[in-house]
C-alpha cells in the first residue's frame, strides 16, 4: 500500500503539470530598447523571449524586486 506522501506528491505532479499545460506564451514583438534603462536589447534575447521589453540586467533586479516581496520569479 502507497503512503499518505506518495499520493500528495502525486498530486502535486498533476497539479504542476496542468499549471504547465494551461502556460500561456506571450508571442508578441519584442522592444528594441529596455523600457527600464534605455539600453538596446540584444537580438539574441529579442528571439529568446518574445515579447520582452526590458534588457537581461533590468529583467533581474525586476527579478529579485519580486522575490523581496514574496512573489515568484518570473519564467
Amino acid at each position: 500500500m502507497r503512503d499518505v506522501i506518495d499520493r500528495a506528491n502525486d498530486i502535486a505532479q498533476l497539479e504542476l503539470d496542468n499549471l504547465i499545460a494551461k502556460r500561456k506564451v506571450y508571442t508578441g514583438k519584442s522592444s528594441l530598447y529596455c523600457c527600464e534603462c534605455g539600453e538596446p536589447i540584444p537580438e539574441a534575447r529579442r528571439e529568446a523571449v518574445p515579447g520582452c521589453s526590458l534588457c537581461f540586467d533590468c529583467q533581474q533586479l525586476e527579478e529579485l524586486k519580486n522575490v523581496g516581496r514574496g512573489r515568484k520569479m518570473n519564467v
